[in-house]
């Protein structure tokens, strides 16, 4: 599910098939997996969306950026915004969470 939601936004965001990239390291990824997969990603990348599922991307939330937003829904989405100089300079809470949202949300379903 997570890779055809990623190949969703890839496709309604026209990106360009070098800037799509499927990383299997992220299917059920740990917070150090996911963590792991942002400190390889090139520096010369100055935004990234990746997609994957839970514990690990609710957990890697609270982790990159300290606030705890509980299990993320699904396809609930967060902005963090880092300030570094390289993706290798990620880590435990060095993010600020900008927006978190989810469909439900959006639609009123809640």
């Amino acid at each position: 599910r997570a890779q055809a939601t990623a190949r969703f936004f890839a496709k309604e965001l026209a990106l360009p098939q070098g800037q799509f990239t499927l990383e299997p390291r992220l299917y059920h990824a740990s917070v150090k997996g996911i963590a792991d997969v942002v400190a390889a990603l090139p520096d010369e990348a100055e935004r990234v969306m990746l997609f994957g599922h839970n514990p690990g991307f609710s957990t890697a939330v609270d982790h990159f950026c300290g606030d705890n937003v509980g299990e993320l829904p699904t396809c609930g989405m967060v902005r963090i915004d880092f300030i570094a100089g390289s993706w290798k300079e990620i880590g435990n809470d060095l993010g600020t969470l900008v927006w978190f949202e989810y469909p439900k949300r959006v639609l009123g379903l809640e």
